[in-house]
């Protein structure tokens, strides 16, 4: 009976470990942050619970200029995840939040990262 209780809990161990991830699906098998960095250095993550129909893009904070690997930690004027030409604007009464618009026109709503 012991052995069994024992199995039961390593089991629901790994289950409950492998069942947290805290990265998003990039599409490429991977599971990473996805990050896009402003000139400034400030890091921008995408906040998925966000609507960005809710929110009034203002001023431009960068424009990406390159498109790392999923893997990597993008620098200044970079992305993980959204293509080159995306545009990240600072969002109009919310301080810390900023929306990216890709070139095909999709929007999402990025969350200032604490560095």
């Amino acid at each position: 009976m012991k052995k069994i209780l024992v199995t039961l809990m390593l089991i629901s161990q790994f289950l409950v470990i492998s069942a947290c991830g805290n990265g998003a699906d990039t599409g490429k098998g991977g599971s990473y942050q996805i990050l896009a960095v402003s000139e400034s250095g400030d890091f921008w993550s995408l906040d998925s619970n966000e609507d960005p129909e809710s929110y009034e893009q203002d001023k431009l904070i960068v424009t990406i200029n390159k498109k790392t690997e999923p893997d990597e930690t993008p620098g200044n004027g970079q992305s993980n995840y959204y293509d080159e030409g995306t545009k990240i604007y600072s969002v109009k009464g919310a301080e810390g939040l900023a929306m990216a618009i890709e070139p095909s026109g999709e929007k999402s709503i990025l969350r200032r990262e604490d560095n």
